[in-house]
């Protein structure tokens, strides 16, 4: 049996791959304009800052809920919040990096419950071949879609599967990959395309 990387050179790698992502999705993001897709999500986010728009957003009890009836306000929410207590006002910049930040906490998840059960040539190749996929590279920089928070989530269903597959079940798990894929289907209905996986990891 080929030796499995250590924990710590799990999360090595996978801080690797993460900063290695943001470095190459990250540069000059305000060069190019924005696009519809990338850009449905941010009048929810204006509601933390007092305003009310009208387009895109559903909202109860005074909260958006909905950025669409098929796809949670889940990053409005999160940059809706930054805006208000973090930076006070929406750049194109702090906007694209939320979702590039996104697939970033989603490659450590990824290695922090996979990769300890990959072999380091294994932990290594699935870290390049994240890298070197131009579609993801693109659409994650733009959020087009929005696909950055389903790709992150889906990187982290994955990982809790690799885990338990490899290493010792655990209901704890189970349960974190049940909320996992609770989450992806708020986020956006189609993810419902995880929930054969998900019968099958069951």
């Amino acid at each position: 049996m080929a030796k499995r990387t250590g924990f710590i050179w799990a999360v090595l790698i996978g801080l690797l791959a993460a900063s290695s992502f943001i470095g190459l999705t990250a540069r000059k993001l305000d060069r190019q304009g924005l696009y519809y897709d990338e850009l449905h999500q941010a009048p929810a986010s204006f509601f933390y800052l007092g305003h009310h728009p009208t387009m895109f957003v559903y909202p109860f009890l005074g909260v958006p809920m909905l950025n669409m009836s098929y796809s949670g306000a889940l990053k409005s929410t999160l940059y809706g919040l930054y805006m208000r207590y973090i930076s006070g006002g929406f750049t194109i910049n702090s906007w694209r990096l939320f979702g590039i930040l996104f697939v970033a906490i989603g490659l450590v998840i990824f290695y922090c419950t996979a990769g300890v059960w990959l072999t380091p040539f294994s932990a290594a190749l699935f870290g390049v071949l994240i890298l070197t996929d131009s579609s993801i590279l693109l659409m994650t920089r733009h959020d087009a879609g929005p696909v950055a928070l389903s790709f992150a989530l889906r990187l982290a269903f994955l990982g809790i599967w690799a885990s338990i597959e490899c290493g010792k079940r655990s209901k704890y798990l189970c349960f974190v990959a049940g909320v996992v894929v609770g989450v992806a289907l708020f986020e956006k209905l189609s993810a419902v395309v995880l929930l054969l996986p998900f019968e099958i990891f069951l």
